[in-house]
């Protein structure tokens, strides 16, 4: 989510998401790609993307 800029992050979400994605963005956010990904782009993103945000509705 991190990609699109945190502000545009917390104007697009509820606030609970937002806090929910930045207490995930250090240990899992998008920088981490480039390692899992080999520098590869990512070409299924709308799945990376319910992945994610279906991980993040999870109750904890």
């Amino acid at each position: 989510m991190a990609w699109h800029g945190w502000d545009n992050t917390r104007k697009a979400v509820d606030p609970e998401t937002y806090r929910r994605a930045r207490i995930y963005d250090a240990p899992l956010g998008v920088g981490h790609l480039v390692g899992i990904l080999d520098g590869r782009p990512l070409t299924k993103v709308e799945g990376y993307v319910r992945s994610i945000v279906a991980w993040f509705e999870q109750d904890v």
